[in-house]
């Protein structure tokens, strides 16, 4: 188990932001700058889950046989399955998941692997240039097409551009989780990632037509018209236009606790959602829609070591408890009287009152009890010391 790591004290704002963190990083500019820095920039993140390592491989699938002339999607297919699977076995915070196919049903697990041997037996075209008229600058077509642009301060890999007529461009970013809202349209942080790569295209290919797609094993267009164009624009200018300049910044200056708080990969080290969440298990606010299930306190009695289960006075003065923990946490009865920090349980039981309003659970677990309850693959476990 590892000591709870102290919380950030200074961050050091890139000189671009990544499109792909512009929606669910919301008005926190702290959430957005570490989603923006490559993980050897910034390595104290809580583990992404089994559905980010399929992401991984489906894209490295697509990219090898798009490389690789001639080569069989099935066998690349296997052969990355392979090096993922080990690749995650060697890290004792995702071994637990390395086998990503036991992940998912076996029907689940099917069907995905059908869509990505699909996908990567989409060929791209490319279309002749006229003569005299040579492309020295980076290659726009094919896969993981690196964009960016200093005028809207944004830098990323498109998954897929292909030129599907002359000067027709379409970016396409395929997604392994779900894709619609509760109104069945594209989620608006998805379409925003996609008109930011559709906009640095046209930076690169002013007179090009661009077509954005979201391939979740369905073909879904979002709209890039001139006004949808525009508003992204003015989207981009309103989130990009209020960060700091690039350079170290003091962290707390840059959060914004609420809604971003939900996923975020370094709210463990966050000094206001440490301090701000316990008050919130208490009180439920009503401008969060949805609070990441992690509790944190002092263990009052641990049942059983494989799994144990604990029972914890948490720092909102709750006595809650969280089952079905792995001996790989390393708890056990002797926990008794420790302070521990859980991130991204699972909730037990319902979240809403008989009057539809919310609550921060007082149950929790990590191995589910029955199919119905989901497994919490991405539960860390982090030891602190009295007050910390």
């Amino acid at each position: 188990m590892r000591s709870l790591p102290p919380a950030i004290t200074e961050i050091t704002v890139p000189d671009c932001f990544s499109p792909s963190a512009l929606g669910s990083a919301g008005d926190c500019r702290l959430k957005l700058i570490v989603s923006s820095l490559r993980r050897s920039e910034w390595t104290e993140r809580l583990i992404s889950g089994p559905e980010a390592a399929v992401g991984t491989l489906l894209h490295r699938v697509i990219e090898r046989v798009a490389r690789e002339v001639g080569a069989s999607a099935e066998k690349v297919f296997e052969e990355e399955y392979r090096r993922t699977v080990a690749e995650i076995r060697k890290d004792q915070r995702r071994a637990h998941f390395a086998e990503l196919a036991s992940t998912k049903s076996l029907a689940e697990w099917t069907r995905l692997r059908a869509w990505v041997l699909e996908r990567a037996a989409l060929k791209r075209r490319t279309y002749p240039m006229r003569s005299g008229r040579a492309r020295r600058e980076q290659p726009i077509v094919g896969e993981e097409i690196p964009l960016e642009s200093s005028t809207l301060r944004l830098r990323g890999k498109a998954d897929r551009v292909r030129e599907i007529a002359r000067n027709v461009f379409e970016v396409r970013d395929f997604k392994t989780g779900a894709t619609l809202d509760e109104a069945g349209e594209v989620k608006a942080e998805i379409a925003l990632q996609l008109r930011a790569y559709g906009l640095m295209v046209l930076e690169r290919r002013p007179e090009a037509e661009v077509r954005l797609v979201v391939d979740d094993g369905a073909e879904r267009e979002v709209a890039f018209d001139d006004s949808s164009r525009q508003a992204t624009r003015e989207a981009l200018a309103r989130i990009t236009g209020g960060m700091p300049r690039p350079g170290s910044n003091p962290a707390v200056a840059l959060t914004q606790p609420g809604r971003p708080c939900w996923g975020c990969s370094v709210r463990h080290v966050c000094p206001t959602y440490r301090d701000q969440a316990p008050n919130w298990w208490r009180v439920y606010p009503p401008r969060i829609e949805r609070l990441s299930n992690d509790i944190w306190g002092t263990v009052l009695d641990v049942v059983g070591s494989d799994p144990a289960n604990v029972t914890l006075r948490d720092d909102s003065g709750r006595r809650v408890r969280i089952d079905g923990l792995e001996p790989r946490h390393d708890i056990s009865p002797s926990s008794v009287g420790a302070r521990l920090c859980f991130f991204g349980a699972e909730s037990t039981g319902a979240t809403r009152g008989f009057d539809g309003k919310r609550f921060h659970p007082r149950s929790f677990h990590e191995q589910p009890r029955d199919r119905l309850e989901r497994r919490a693959w991405t539960l860390e476990v982090f030891s602190a010391s009295q007050g910390g």
